[in-house]
């Protein structure tokens, strides 16, 4: 799981004590200049590439993990071109030295950094695996300069990056708007309200829209089911064998929850085990885990006007302030004012998930025995039949097994 960033800077914030300063800067020195030479030998290297740069290597001269260390505006101007160079060397698993580049840099908060994030953000290549978390630290860096530095070009950054190509960069700029323009009145304004209405409704992919439906929904504005007033159905299947499945239908106003029953009902199966939807097809990380995990919860309510009072407080060398107590959207980790896991879902009605027809996600049942489904939406229906009783089961093909074979 990816700590997140702004969590990370809000540790470092207060681990960055000015006497050990001097000797982290020179460290940093010291692991930039080896981190160049290295590149500059895989530059000359000949073509073939025997002998590109690895990212082992490098990352032996950055050290194991990065230190808190605020940079004085030359070093930030070099940290910054060092890592556009290291995006674009050829250099195998290097994505530990960047995410040290990234975190260093975010964690100074400069305002002169804004033209690099708005650079980092716009960064594209085929197959590359670390442009998710890449955009993740660059919007938390833009957030975090909005709140310690006052910087009203982040919003526009922001609502560039919301109609980025990347379905996981759309979802994220609206999560980094919202924690930018919500103020501890816990008030979202009309302007980045309609761009949530637009992306849920909108938004040709199930992670934006189900993402701004949750955002919305936090801000006390929810958007009604779709279909309001309407009919769900999904296709359910046994992974281990396909050739058996059930059609069931839900109301658009019934929750997940329901459906997990009656996936239970048309098997045959005893509802005695725990039980867990995974919405995004693909993603098995706790952001689209349903019913939230206790110690990962998606979009709660907890503090980031909290995390970025102390952020500034502790960049002035002053004691923390009493954690006033609002909201934040990170990503993977969450805690409330207690400092105890939430697993309070925000979204229940599988209406208001952000589901379209053809949508696929997961569904997984009994964490001993792992039986997963596969499940498909099948069709929307506008309107529940007069008299019908939902959750119902519409069609059946094959013989389900018995949930517990050996036991006769």
């Amino acid at each position: 799981m990816e700590y997140p960033p702004l969590l990370t800077w809000l540790e470092w914030d207060e681990d960055c004590p000015a006497d050990l300063q001097p000797e982290r800067l020179a460290k940093f020195r010291d692991s930039l200049t080896g981190m160049n030479r290295r590149l500059d030998a895989a530059a000359s290297a000949p073509a073939s590439g025997a002998r590109r740069a690895r990212g082992a290597d490098l990352w032996k001269v950055l050290g194991i993990w990065p230190v808190p260390l605020r940079l004085p505006a030359a070093e930030r101007e070099r940290a910054e071109q060092a890592y556009l160079r290291l995006w674009a060397a050829n250099a195998q698993r290097k994505h530990s030295a960047e995410e040290w580049l990234l975190l260093t840099i975010g964690f100074t908060a400069d305002s002169a950094s804004l033209p690099f994030w708005r650079e980092v953000l716009s960064l594209s290549r085929v197959a590359d695996t670390f442009a998710s978390r890449r955009r993740n630290i660059a919007s938390a860096a833009l957030t975090r300069l909005f709140h310690l530095r006052g910087e009203r070009t982040v919003l526009d950054i922001l609502r560039e990056l919301a109609t980025h190509p990347a379905a996981d960069a759309r979802a994220r700029a609206a999560v980094r708007l919202v924690q930018c323009v919500v103020g501890e009145d816990e008030h979202l304004d009309d302007d980045t309200a309609a761009r949530l209405v637009r992306m849920a409704q909108g938004d040709p992919e199930f992670e934006p829209r189900h993402v701004a439906r949750a955002l919305l929904a936090g801000a006390e504005r929810r958007l009604p089911p779709e279909p309001e007033g309407g009919v769900l159905a999904f296709e359910v299947a046994l992974r281990r064998n396909a050739e058996v499945s059930r059609t069931v239908e839900v109301r658009a106003e019934q929750s997940l929850h329901a459906l997990h029953d009656a996936i239970q009902n048309a098997f045959g199966w005893g509802h005695d085990h725990p039980y867990e939807f995974h919405l995004a097809p693909g993603r098995r990380g706790s952001r689209f885990a349903w019913p939230p995990r206790p110690e990962s919860v998606p979009l709660p309510r907890v503090s980031l006007t909290e995390l970025l009072a102390r952020a500034a407080e502790a960049a002035r060398n002053a004691p923390p302030p009493k954690p006033p107590g609002l909201w934040d959207f990170e990503d993977e980790a969450a805690v409330d004012e207690d400092d105890e896991p939430r697993a309070e879902p925000i979204l229940s009605a599988v209406g208001e998930l952000g589901f379209r027809v053809g949508h696929r996600f997961d569904y997984l049942f009994d964490f001993g025995d792992m039986h997963y489904f596969d499940i498909r939406v099948v069709a929307m229906h506008p309107k529940c039949e007069r008299g019908g009783k939902y959750p119902r089961v519409t069609a059946r093909r094959g013989k389900a097994p018995a949930q517990y074979p050996d036991w006769g």
